[in-house]
């Protein structure tokens, strides 16, 4: 499932539908380049679903914990710092996906190698143009989103996320 994001406003209405999809126990990894947009998309779909502080990318403490008005917590991951197994082991990775209690994010999701977790919904931000992109240019808000399920419960969330976008002018088959 392919989306194209204009500007920040298109970008919070996918992540409006998106956060509706969502359920208990869910994981989805993010990749992307520096500044593609998993931070902002995070803190959209939080946002929606009732956390009203601002939410930052946990780079320096790795794993950020937010209070949501659902039945569930949402821990948002930033791996971007780590560099080895070692360091991942260290996150007790297996014990954060095993309760389903939560909703995990996951950047810089390609560090986790042999911890990946069985199932998953992949989310892969790139710039629209990533060899013409400049800075400061029009294109600097446009972003290509890319959703990859591993799993049938992610092959459902996408069913349920195309039948709610029907018709979107984001939405690219």
């Amino acid at each position: 499932m392919h989306f194209k994001i204009n500007n920040l406003q298109e970008l919070e209405s996918l992540a409006h539908v998106f956060s509706s999809c969502m359920e208990k126990g869910d994981i989805f990894l993010l990749s992307g380049d520096m500044g593609a947009g998993k931070t902002t998309f995070v803190s959209f779909v939080v946002k929606n679903i009732g956390m009203e502080n601002h939410v930052c990318s946990p780079t320096f403490t790795l794993i950020n914990r937010y209070n949501v008005k659902k039945e569930y917590f949402v821990y948002h991951m930033d791996l971007y710092r780590i560099e080895s197994e070692s360091d991942l082991l260290s996150l007790d990775l297996d014990s954060y996906f095993a309760k389903r209690d939560r909703v995990i994010f996951i950047e810089w999701s390609e560090k986790l190698g042999i911890f990946c977790p069985e199932e998953f919904l992949m989310i892969n931000f790139q710039y629209k143009n990533s060899e013409d992109f400049v800075i400061g240019s029009h294109d600097e808000e446009m972003r290509l989103i890319e959703l990859v399920s591993k799993g049938q419960r992610y092959d459902k969330l996408l069913m349920d996320l195309k039948i709610k976008l029907n018709g979107c002018k984001i939405y690219e088959e």
